[in-house]
């Protein structure tokens, strides 16, 4: 055998070998990019649709080297759940940063709670958010929707200690939560979470302030907030309410550790900063993603750009906004309301001091307060639309009477007069053109025949009628001529 050519063929394979070495060696070592999980709650199918693509947008354009590539598939609806996701790209090596990813609940069912407890693994709770959003063009029912979405969240939660290691995991988890929560500083630069916890000044939490953990980090987003103006302007609430609605809410956030977001497409520092503490919420360094130095300022001042982040609140800040606001009395409602069995008919305590000072006005926009407090009873459908073909037919029997009694005189005529004479029935009308035609007839044989020149040349005299006598002597031979005709006959 040649040995040159076995040469070639063993060098050409130990060629091939390193190309694929060093293939795999440099796949292995791409770093692994972080999957993080968003679990969207409320909102309604649509307005939850808006605000994640107006979020999308958001994220498009925070970073000026535009390292967030845009997801242009819409989202994919399902009966239940739907789903989407935020992708962040690197625009100079053209790799993934990172990905978040969205499931969306915008309404509750009853089988949100088994959906989520396939949904919930070890792995998917150590790196998800919840994340509740209200809507502004509706702030009247916004303690119900908090109230059915917290609940929502402990029973899942509680059911997933149940299982195998799952009380480590939600323990570990909370134990985190309160470690960033007692650690926030608004004033110090972002700090990575990699660093040593013992190097870490612990500051103690604040009275009420995440004594109830639901087992996940908990933000709240307000989204349509330019709608508080309009709201205002229609006079359906007042400043005191909307102090009062920022109030109610921060203190419910604080026992659980979260975090309140208004947020509106007129004003982009509101998605700007909600994306900042979406990122700080999974310790992805918004350094990165969005080229930013320092946390945003927590805001309660600006009425529609209210931003108070994870552990930034206390019950004297919020007493600031409002002295008559009463914290601990709706702190302590909630914590009663929240152990309840949710199947009973019982009124919630946090309920009732939420709808007295927010009472939904526009139900009494069309009527006067003042003449009438009755409230309309509906009927089923059917029965509606059966009542109302009741009275249509009811309504259209006259006008059917009507028309055919027109149609019946319209198909009438007036009969002539008859006339009895010695046994003789007689047409008046008959008569009186036979009469007509005789007193013609006679008229023309007294009248002289004058010539053309005579007629213009003579005045015309007035051609007198016959006398009354030589009438009568008329009609008498006029009804003896018919009697005799009768006889002939006969």
């Amino acid at each position: 055998m040649n040995t040159s050519v076995l040469t070639t063929s063993t060098s050409l394979v130990n060629t091939d070998d390193h190309l694929w070495s060093n293939l795999l060696n440099s796949v292995s070592g791409i770093k692994k990019v972080p999957s993080k999980y968003i679990l969207l709650l409320g909102g309604g199918n649509r307005n939850a649709r808006e605000w994640i693509s107006s979020l999308k947008q958001a994220a498009i354009g925070v970073h000026r080297k535009g390292s967030v590539k845009k997801n242009k598939e819409e989202i994919g609806s399902t009966y239940l759940m739907d789903y989407t996701y935020i992708e962040w790209m690197d625009p100079d090596q053209g790799e993934r940063l990172g990905v978040i990813e969205v499931y969306l609940i915008s309404e509750r069912h009853v089988s949100c709670e088994s959906m989520l407890l396939e949904l919930f693994t070890p792995e998917f709770l150590k790196n998800c958010l919840i994340c509740i959003l209200l809507d502004w063009r509706n702030p009247w029912k916004w303690h119900e929707e908090m109230y059915n979405w917290i609940n929502l969240i402990r029973k899942s939660i509680e059911s997933f200690k149940s299982h195998e290691e799952g009380n480590q995991v939600i323990s570990d988890i909370i134990a985190t939560w309160e470690y960033k929560i007692r650690t926030y500083s608004e004033n110090s630069q972002w700090v990575s979470h990699d660093v040593n916890r013992n190097e870490q000044v612990l500051l103690p939490l604040e009275t009420n302030q995440y004594d109830q953990p639901l087992g996940l980090p908990l933000i709240c987003v307000c989204n349509h907030s330019e709608y508080i103006l309009s709201i205002e302007k229609d006079e359906l609430l007042k400043d005191e309410h909307f102090d009062f609605i920022q109030q109610f809410l921060r203190t419910i956030l604080m026992k659980h550790g979260g975090a309140l977001y208004y947020t509106s497409d007129l004003y982009p520092n509101t998605l700007d900063n909600l994306l900042y503490s979406i990122l700080d919420c999974f310790s992805l360094s918004p350094q990165t993603y969005m080229d930013v130095n320092s946390p945003p300022k927590a805001n309660v001042i600006d009425g529609n750009q209210i931003f108070v982040p994870p552990g930034w609140d206390s019950w004297g800040k919020i007493r600031i906004i409002r002295d008559s606001f009463d914290v601990e009395k709706v702190a302590n409602a909630w914590d009663s309301d929240l152990n309840l069995n949710a199947d009973n008919n019982e009124t919630l305590n946090s309920k009732k001091i939420f709808e007295e000072m927010i009472v939904d006005s526009r139900k009494n926009d069309i009527f006067d307060i003042s003449e009438t407090n009755d409230f309309v009873t509906t009927i089923p459908y059917q029965e509606f639309l059966l009542n109302h073909l009741n009275i249509i037919e009811t309504k259209c029997e006259p006008q059917e009477n009507v028309q055919k009694d027109k149609i019946n005189i319209e198909n009438t005529y007036v009969a002539s007069a008859q006339l009895n004479i010695g046994g003789v029935k007689l047409n008046t009308e008959e008569v009186d053109e036979k009469l007509k035609k005789l007193r013609d007839i006679r008229s023309e044989s007294n009248s002289p025949v004058l010539t053309p020149e005579e007629i213009y040349k003579s005045p015309l005299k007035a051609i007198s009628p016959l006398p009354a006598k030589e009438q009568n002597e008329v009609l008498a031979n006029f009804f003896q001529s018919l009697l005799n005709r009768k006889k002939a006959g006969g």
